[in-house]
């Protein structure tokens, strides 16, 4: 028979045993356990693209945009590059709809977490324009405030967005203005428009005069007048001549008889 020393060891051995058994299994159940949760993560989250544009059909970049929702508040900013690039062609302005895929300049990516059930609504606020713009449709400037997008996510992984901008007289117009919102994929990125002010647009480029246009148009004022414009306009009277400016020369009188008296031709000696 055991002794009650032989049965309190097995007893504490195989006490020991379901402890060692029990915490094996349950760090293993932890391990399955966080597998499953970065996955369900990695899984439901969601990338959209964004797209500026300029107000026709260019893509720019150097904008710089807030999410904020939810408890995010994050920043970015697209990549500047050396000058914009046509998204589409022979289409109206300003051009609706952008294209990631086949051009990247003015695009950025954002990750966010989707809900886990139902939807979540967010804003994308333009902070900067990139140089040389305003960031609006305005003319010289954004009289309702800078462009803004309403994001959406569902819990099924879906985006819609819809961009709200403003023209110089504060009129707001919604952008897609056909046809279901932005997606947020590569090949459908939510747009924003960014315009030049008037004023730059209109004033001409900088550039040297050539020789021509620097020196002074010609004029006759501070110039000593020459010797044909020194003599006097030509009339039909004319100086008179040398012969012309003598004084005529004085004819003799034939003597005048007076009776009485010797003609003044005869010899007074010879009349007797």
């Amino acid at each position: 028979m055991f002794s009650r020393t032989h049965v309190l060891y097995w007893s504490l051995a195989l006490f020991l045993l379901l402890a060692i058994v029990v915490a094996i299994y349950t760090q293993a159940a932890s391990k399955d356990a966080n597998a499953s949760t970065l996955g369900d993560q990695n899984h439901h989250a969601v990338t959209f693209w964004l797209q500026t544009l300029d107000s026709c059909r260019q893509a720019i970049s150097g904008a710089r945009f807030l999410l904020e929702g939810n408890g995010l508040s994050l920043v970015q900013e697209s990549a500047p590059t050396v000058k914009p690039r046509t998204v589409q062609q022979d289409t109206d302005c300003p051009e609706e709809h952008g294209n990631c895929e086949a051009v990247s300049v003015g695009c950025m990516a954002w990750h966010i977490a989707l809900p886990e059930s139902g939807q979540r609504t967010y804003q994308i606020m333009e902070l900067q324009a990139p140089g040389g713009y305003i960031p609006c449709l305005g003319v010289d400037s954004c009289v309702a405030g800078p462009a803004f997008v309403t994001l959406t996510l569902t819990s099924k992984g879906s985006v819609r967005a819809t961009t709200h901008n403003s023209y110089q007289n504060g009129t707001v117009v919604t952008l897609p203005s056909s046809g279901a919102p932005y997606t947020g994929t590569e090949s459908n990125p939510i747009v924003v428009h960014n315009a030049v002010p008037a004023k730059k647009a209109n004033q001409p480029a900088p550039s040297q005069p050539t020789a021509s246009e620097s020196r002074p148009p010609a004029t006759n004022e501070g110039k000593p007048p020459s010797s044909s414009e020194s003599k006097p306009p030509a009339s039909n009277e004319r100086p008179p001549s040398s012969s012309e400016s003598k004084p005529p020369v004085q004819q003799p009188r034939p003597p005048v008889s007076i009776p009485g008296m010797p003609s003044t031709g005869s010899n007074p000696e010879s009349t007797h």
